[in-house]
């Protein structure tokens, strides 16, 4: 799936960067935070890169919420952050990967309600205000909201 077809496709509200984009940040982030990169390399092959050398025990893969790229019944713990709301076919999706006994968490969901009516455990903190920040920080990602919202659900035992 191109750059294109992935925004056409992406609920609404996401934000979307392009490699381009990091011609926004200030000099000195670019100089301190990124290497340079090959010319022809894709977008996917770099972020895999800074993924495995910063988390190097964690493999990556690509993927679609709704198609994941895990065997059923694979994973004892499946996250996401801040990633959709009450999508039947993403929960679907995320109770099939998941092994029975296994957690789905969700973190900063959209509608946390909705999940809690239907049996999720939701575990709510204060809002916190952000620590200081340089202010091209909120240009760039929007202003920042820290997670302080979660709900979970524990999958029957097989």
């Amino acid at each position: 799936m191109d750059f294109e077809e992935a925004v056409d496709k992406a609920p609404p509200g996401w934000r979307h960067f392009r490699v381009e984009d990091i011609d926004r940040l200030p000099s000195a982030v670019r100089a301190h935070e990124l290497v340079r990169v090959p010319r022809g390399e894709t977008e996917e092959r770099i972020l895999r890169g800074l993924l495995t050398r910063r988390l190097p025990q964690v493999k990556t893969l690509a993927g679609w919420a709704e198609r994941l790229p895990l065997r059923d019944r694979s994973s004892d713990l499946t996250a996401a952050c801040g990633a959709f709301g009450p999508d039947t076919e993403i929960l679907a999706e995320l109770e099939r990967v998941t092994a029975p006994g296994g957690t789905i968490a969700l973190v900063s969901p959209e509608q946390p309600d909705w999940f809690e009516e239907r049996g999720w455990q939701r575990i709510s903190v204060p809002p916190q205000t952000p620590p200081p920040h340089p202010v091209w920080l909120d240009d760039f990602f929007g202003p920042l909201d820290p997670p302080h919202e979660m709900v979970m659900r524990r999958l029957e035992a097989g």
